[in-house]
């Protein structure tokens, strides 16, 4: 079975690039090309920074920001900031709850990430560190985000600073560090009234034994245009071809979530240069800091990747295409490596032939891509397999899991003809509460 998965990733990282393109600053990616190298963790949260505000110095965040809030204030008043708030309060009290809970599990998890081990089965201390990362980053400040946006270039990254505070404290107490690598964009298909929309953050840890977690910050309940972007996953098409430089298409040419591909592949202008892909500036951001923890191409630092709910679909999609990118002979290698990735409650993010790609590359070099799901969660079931002319299927390693029970794995809808499931379930069994309960049941319970 290997080597037939080894043959299938085979034929698709041996397409070239476009022979059309021969400027290698036209296909090569920003992070490939020459830059000052970081000397310290200092120096890359510096570098990391200062690409943030001129990509939040794009002209459609501004007009964004200015445009629709002050027609909308009373809605958002009502509807947005005051659920923001109170959902805030409570997931800080969820946090510090589990913090004590979890002080066992945290360093367990710790010592397994900096081991840069991927077990054949799923680690249940790191999968529950996963969804306190993915959790915390709900708590970030959007007002300070958005002075950001219309300040100076040093007032922007104080609003920048003060609005990951609550997350930069939280993450001190569990022996790491957090930054901010980017912002993502998207095009919704209804005007955004309230832009609050997902992000990239790091975790990270300057031990001996180094690494880094890349969280993606999944759906705010209060802000319906993030909901249209979860409904947007049905209008599957195949990811822009940003002449990424490593051999084949992006996303191995699949066709996947229309709504979540834009807000990584969709190109923004930075600063003064042509435009760039939010891609590349997480993978910027990951060099900086890897080469700062100390990692060299022959000692690479690990990298593991998260999310919950719609941030589990771009950190799915970040994750296979960062494995396409950076396993492939051609490409060269990095101060890091990619590890395992551990979703929560995602949406299904492709059609079957992204699942079955990312499958063979992620067997072929001995990674898992661990996709925990609630066994009452609605999510997951989009979008619904019936009455649908492209049948999104879910990636593997699925694990069902629920208070009160042992985890069971799901089986592969890859391959398989049509997938079972229908739009059912809760929206309460998505929330992280519920996940974390169901991830300590798991892993107590056999």
């Amino acid at each position: 079975m290997i080597s037939f998965l080894q043959k299938v990733y085979s034929l698709f990282n041996q397409l070239p690039c476009r022979p059309s393109v021969c400027d290698v600053t036209l296909c090569t990616p920003v992070y490939a090309l020459p830059r000052p190298v970081v000397k310290d963790v200092s120096d890359a949260q510096s570098a990391i920074v200062t690409r943030h505000v001129q990509q939040l110095k794009q002209p459609k965040l501004a007009s964004i920001i200015s445009s629709q809030e002050h027609a909308l204030k009373e809605m958002v008043e009502l509807v947005g900031i005051s659920l923001r708030e109170a959902s805030n309060e409570q997931t800080a009290t969820n946090l510090e709850q589990w913090t004590t809970a979890s002080s066992t599990q945290m360093d367990a998890a710790k010592q397994a990430y900096g081991s840069k081990s991927s077990p054949d089965e799923v680690d249940w201390n790191v999968a529950r560190l996963g969804l306190m990362q993915s959790t915390l980053i709900y708590l970030r400040d959007f007002t300070e985000v958005k002075a950001a946006v219309t300040a100076g270039a040093k007032q922007a990254k104080k609003a920048l600073a003060q609005s990951q505070q609550a997350i930069v404290s939280i993450a001190e107490t569990w022996g790491l560090s957090f930054t901010v690598l980017c912002d993502l964009v998207d095009d919704h298909p209804v005007q955004h009234w309230l832009w609050d929309g997902p992000f990239c953050g790091a975790y990270y840890s300057a031990s001996p034994s180094p690494f880094i977690v890349v969280a993606f910050k999944g759906t705010t309940p209060s802000n319906l245009g993030e909901w249209f972007v979860d409904i947007d996953v049905t209008a599957a098409a195949a990811a822009p071809d940003p002449l990424a430089g490593a051999a084949g298409p992006v996303l191995f040419g699949a066709e996947v979530s229309k709504g979540v591909t834009q807000a990584l592949f969709s190109p923004y202008s930075l600063g003064e240069a042509a435009s760039h892909l939010p891609f590349d500036l997480i993978v910027m951001g990951l060099q900086d800091l890897a080469t700062a923890l100390g990692g060299t191409v022959e000692k690479q630092v690990p990298v593991y990747v998260t999310g919950h709910s719609l941030g589990a679909s771009y950190a799915t999609l970040f994750y296979a295409e960062s494995m396409r990118r950076f396993t492939s002979p051609l490409s060269p290698l990095q101060p890091f490596t990619l590890v395992d990735l551990h979703t929560f409650g995602a949406p299904r993010v492709g059609l079957s032939s992204f699942g079955l790609s990312l499958r063979a590359l992620v067997a072929l070099h001995a990674r898992h891509t661990w996709r925990i799901v609630d066994e009452n969660d609605i999510v997951p079931s989009v979008p619904p397999v019936d009455g649908l002319e492209q049948v999104f299927e879910h990636i593997d390693c699925g694990l069902l899991v629920q208070s009160g029970k042992a985890a069971e794995a799901v089986k592969s809808e890859l391959g398989n003809g049509y997938p079972v499931g229908y739009l059912e379930g809760s929206v309460a069994a998505h929330s992280c509460e519920s996940y974390y309960e169901a991830i300590v049941s798991a892993s107590t319970t056999q």
